[in-house]
């Protein structure tokens, strides 16, 4: 699957979204109060292109879902919709008194770069 912004297409699905966590405070130094439900994601990735240019990203791509009712139809059928293999595990969170559902996506995400190594665009 190819896409711009991982950010950008897990906000499409129309909840809060934040990569590993979101910040303690708001941009207006206020306690920043998430409630569910919302998504985390985990982003390991890969830079790669020519020797002069870096052209692509590829991502390994983990999402935790955190929801008070543990229904995850919805989200099932927006990852379907994109064409994505992954598992998923759900398991319930006493202390957050949330269900946190993990899907490992089973198949690279591609972003396209072109920046050389000084900031530069290239083309591929």
């Amino acid at each position: 699957m190819q896409i711009n912004s991982i950010q950008e297409w897990l906000e499409s699905f129309g909840e809060p979204v934040a990569e590993t966590a979101f910040p303690p405070r708001d941009k207006k130094g206020n306690p920043n109060r998430i409630s569910a439900p919302f998504i985390i994601y985990l982003d390991n990735a890969d830079v790669d292109g020519s020797d002069d240019c870096n052209l692509f990203t590829s991502h390994d791509l983990t999402i935790e879902r955190y929801s008070k009712d543990g229904n995850n139809e919805r989200f099932d059928s927006f990852l379907w919709r994109s064409g994505l293999h992954f598992s998923r595990s759900k398991k319930w969170l006493s202390s957050e008194q949330l269900y946190m559902t993990v899907y490992n996506i089973k198949e690279e995400i591609i972003t396209k770069n072109g920046v050389d190594q000084n900031g530069n665009g290239c083309q591929s």
